[in-house]
C-alpha cells in the first residue's frame, strides 16, 4: 500500500521533537509533504529538524500566516494531503481541527481535546452531527492510551489477575522550573488561558492512563478534590487531591503535584485488590514503564516484573494510518479525551464538594 501523504500543523517544542522523529521512522507508511506554522522562521525552524532526521525536505513545503497564497488554507485546499496532524497551542486547536474537517482530511490532533468541557462537547457533538457519517476519521492524541506498559496493565486487570479492585493510588510529581525550562519558556504555557494550566495540559494524561486501565465494569461516578498554588510563577494552581469513586465502589487517590520542588519527576499508580496489587512506575529516566505484579498474602506468593520502553508517540501514528487505511481500533477516540478533560476540570472546581461525573 503506498504512503499516506500528511502535513504537520505546528512547530513548537513536541512537533519538533516527537512527531517528526516519528515520521522520520514511519516513512514507508506515511509522506510528509507539508509544514504549517503561525510564523515562516518557525517553520523553517521546523524544516531543518525535518531534514537532519533525513526526511526529504525538498518535498516539503512550508505555509505560514504571513503569506495569503501559503497559509493554512492554502495547505487544506491541497487534494493530494489526505492526513493532517495538529498539534498547535490548545486555544488554536479547535479552530485547526474544524477547518481540517471542512477540507476532508483525516485528523489527529493533541490533547488535550480543548480548553474546557464545554467546547471539547461541542467538538464531538459536531464531528459526530457532520462527518462520522462521511467516515472522515478524527482522532485524539493520546499517547498514555496506546503505551505498551499500560496496555499490559489493562490486560492484567481485564483478567482479574489480582481479583476484584479494592482502591489505587496515583500520584505525579514534577517540578515545572521557570528557569531553563523549554516546556514553561513556551508563552501559551507560562501564561495559560486556558483552565488549570499545566494540570490540564499535563493531567489528561493521567486520567487517561485510570481510563485506560480500569475495566469498563467500573465507571468514574464522583470526585472530591483540593488545588493549591505553592510557586506563584504555576498558576493558577500546582497542586491537585483528588478521591474519586466508581460506580463498582471502587475508590481512588489522585494526586498531580507540579511544584514538587525537592523531588525528581515520577509517576507512581499502585492498584490493590483482592489477591494482590500491581505497581507501575517511570524508571530509566521516564523512558521505560516498569509494571509490578505481586499476588498472594502480604504479595509473597508470586512476584513478576515487566519493563517497557515507552514508544506511545510512534504506536498512536502507526494506529492512526491504519484508521485512514480502514482499519479503525477502539483507541483515540474523541468522546475518551473529552471524559479526561471532564475529570480535570470537575476537580479543578470541586474545592471540596462532591461533584458528580457524567
Amino acid at each position: 500500500m503506498s504512503p499516506i501523504r500528511v502535513a504537520l500543523l505546528g512547530s513548537g517544542i513536541f512537533a519538533r521533537e516527537a512527531y517528526l522523529p516519528t515520521l522520520s521512522q514511519l516513512q514507508d507508511r506515511c509522506e510528509l509533504v507539508g509544514i504549517y506554522s503561525r510564523s515562516l522562521s518557525s517553520a523553517e525552524s521546523a524544516l531543518k529538524v525535518a531534514s537532519d532526521l533525513y526526511l526529504p525536505s525538498s518535498s516539503i513545503k512550508l505555509y505560514h500566516d504571513a503569506d495569503s497564497s501559503s497559509n493554512l488554507a492554502s495547505l487544506l485546499a491541497r487534494d493530494d494531503i489526505q492526513a493532517v496532524f495538529i498539534a498547535l497551542p490548545i486555544q488554536a486547536q479547535p479552530g485547526a481541527i474544524r477547518l481540517a474537517w471542512k477540507a476532508g482530511k483525516a485528523v489527529l490532533s493533541e490533547k488535550p481535546l480543548a480548553k474546557d468541557a464545554t467546547e471539547g462537547a461541542e467538538l464531538v457533538r459536531e464531528f459526530g452531527e457532520l462527518y462520522r457519517a462521511k467516515k472522515q476519521i478524527w482522532r485524539v492524541a493520546e499517547n498514555w492510551e496506546v503505551e505498551p506498559g499500560y496496555l499490559h496493565v489493562r490486560e492484567l486487570l481485564a483478567k482479574q489477575v489480582i481479583g476484584k479492585l479494592y482502591t489505587f493510588y496515583l500520584t505525579a510529581t514534577l517540578f515545572v522550573d521557570n528557569e531553563n525550562n523549554k516546556w514553561f519558556d513556551t508563552p501559551w504555557r507560562a501564561t495559560p488561558s486556558h483552565q488549570g494550566g499545566f494540570l490540564l495540559d499535563a493531567g489528561v494524561h493521567n486520567v487517561a492512563l485510570l481510563r485506560t486501565i480500569i475495566p469498563s465494569t467500573h465507571s468514574l461516578s464522583s470526585l472530591s478534590s483540593f488545588c493549591a498554588l505553592n510557586n506563584p510563577h504555576i498558576a493558577p494552581y500546582d497542586l491537585l487531591h483528588a478521591t474519586f469513586k466508581y460506580s463498582s465502589g471502587l475508590l481512588g487517590r489522585f494526586t498531580l503535584d507540579y511544584g514538587a520542588r525537592g523531588q525528581d519527576g515520577s509517576n507512581i499508580l499502585v492498584i490493590s485488590g483482592e489477591k494482590g496489587s500491581v505497581l507501575v512506575e517511570d524508571v530509566d529516566e521516564a523512558q521505560s514503564i516498569q509494571v509490578t505484579l505481586k499476588r498472594g498474602k502480604f504479595g509473597k506468593e508470586e512476584t513478576q516484573v515487566s519493563k517497557f520502553k515507552k514508544v506511545g508517540v510512534e504506536e498512536e501514528v502507526r494506529r492512526f494510518i491504519k484508521a485512514c487505511e480502514g482499519r479503525v481500533d477502539e483507541f483515540g477516540r474523541p468522546e475518551g479525551a473529552l471524559h479526561d478533560v471532564k475529570v480535570i476540570e470537575a476537580c479543578l472546581n470541586s474545592m471540596g464538594s462532591l461533584v458528580s461525573i457524567s
